[in-house]
């Protein structure tokens, strides 16, 4: 092939193109769409956690405020939301429970599983550090524990998806909270 007919065959190909791009401007109006990540064209988006009240509430329990100090508070950065209430059964404190949500809660439960090792005491009793996996269930993160010297009551921190709890767990009444940490995570 001649170097004339290259230069045609080239040209041809970019008058194609350009009638292409043009037909295209025309259809569409000259928008350009781009497809969301949060999957509203169709991707699979994440599961938000659940409503943490309504489910307490579902489970028997009343919710109030609470005054409890929450050991998240220690590690959090600044502007992240905490929510927490008391909760109550027959007007008997039974616990507290405080959560947050975040894309970033994996780094947030690793900072504080640093930050408790250096903290604990000698009197720390059942330390609880899995991760937990049930068939048709999102797999959990959890660490639980009870130390006097950072808290009278037993701890538990639960992460799952984009969501990190923290249970503090009155003596004698674990069983009820265990049951409200089971359907907050399903």
């Amino acid at each position: 092939m001649t170097s004339s007919k290259k230069s045609l065959v080239t040209l041809g190909f970019l008058l194609i193109l350009i009638g292409l791009a043009s037909a295209d401007a025309i259809i569409t109006r000259g928008t350009l769409h781009i497809p969301e990540r949060n999957g509203a064209d169709g991707g699979v988006s994440k599961k938000p956690g659940p409503d943490v009240v309504a489910v307490t509430l579902a489970q028997g329990f009343a919710v109030t405020d609470t005054s409890d100090t929450f050991l998240l508070t220690t590690i959090l950065p600044p502007g992240t939301t905490l929510s927490s209430r008391t909760l109550l059964q027959n007007d008997d404190r039974v616990g507290a429970l405080a959560w947050i949500d975040s894309p970033d809660v994996k780094r947030t439960l690793r900072i504080l599983r640093e930050h408790l090792r250096s903290s604990f005491s000698k009197e720390l009793q059942n330390l609880i550090d899995e991760t937990q996996s049930e068939a048709g269930k999102p797999p959990r993160d959890i660490l639980s524990f009870r130390d006097p010297a950072i808290l009278g009551e037993r701890v538990v921190f639960a992460r799952v998806r984009e969501r990190l709890y923290e249970f503090h767990v009155t003596a004698g009444k674990e069983a009820s909270i265990d049951g409200l940490l089971n359907a907050l995570t399903e």
